[in-house]
């Protein structure tokens, strides 16, 4: 219930289930009575919110949502505050999606520790400050990383997952060289927004 109470879930486009019962207990092991919940085995596994007029900040990450993949608020405009650290302990977290929105800050470097991410979508969002090393160490898996319009800065690392295919810095501060693999994306994988980049400076 915090994140309802932290970003106004009263005045939601939908808010059904959010004010009756648990979601993933025995009453709604799936959440099918839960607007933008799934469950499986009594746990929550995925949270999505596209354009439902969530207002407020994103609650502090739990623990209590180890099982959490898919993780989106896109295109609510109403949604400001930072990521928590915290989210490091999301262990099981795919899909981290804020597009559209006013959250803000720099992207925790427990991202590390999701060795499981795959998407990172970010784009016309406020999340800034750099992209340090750390933050790649150990994301393998990482296919998608979306950023464009965002207020991301400094230098672009040399340690980028070897699995990205869709890497999307345009209209930011970043600067630096890409690395040769992904130099050699075609379009519009690389940058549907601008033509083809070369290797060397952005």
């Amino acid at each position: 219930m915090s994140l309802y109470e932290s970003t106004g879930g009263a005045d939601w486009k939908s808010n059904a289930g959010w004010t009756t019962g648990t979601a993933c207990s025995a009453g709604d092991p799936d959440g099918a009575n839960w607007h933008g919940v799934l469950c499986k085995n009594y746990s929550v596994v995925g949270l999505a919110f596209p354009d439902n007029g969530l207002r407020g900040t994103l609650p502090s990450a739990r623990a209590s949502l180890s099982a959490l993949r898919p993780l989106s608020t896109t295109r609510n405009q109403g949604l400001s505050g930072t990521l928590s650290p915290a989210i490091g302990s999301m262990s099981a977290l795919s899909d981290v999606s804020l597009p559209g929105t006013h959250v803000s800050g720099t992207l925790p470097e427990s991202f590390a520790a999701l060795s499981g991410l795959r998407a990172v979508r970010a784009e016309q969002s406020r999340i800034s400050g750099t992209l340090p090393k750390a933050l790649f160490a150990r994301m393998d898996r990482l296919s998608r990383f979306q950023v464009d319009r965002s207020f991301l800065s400094g230098t672009l690392p040399t340690e980028l997952p070897a699995l990205l295919k869709q890497f999307q810095p345009d209209r930011t501060p970043l600067s630096g060289a890409l690395p040769p693999p992904l130099a050699a994306l075609p379009p519009p994988a690389q940058w549907p927004l601008r033509p083809p980049a070369r290797a060397g400076p952005l």
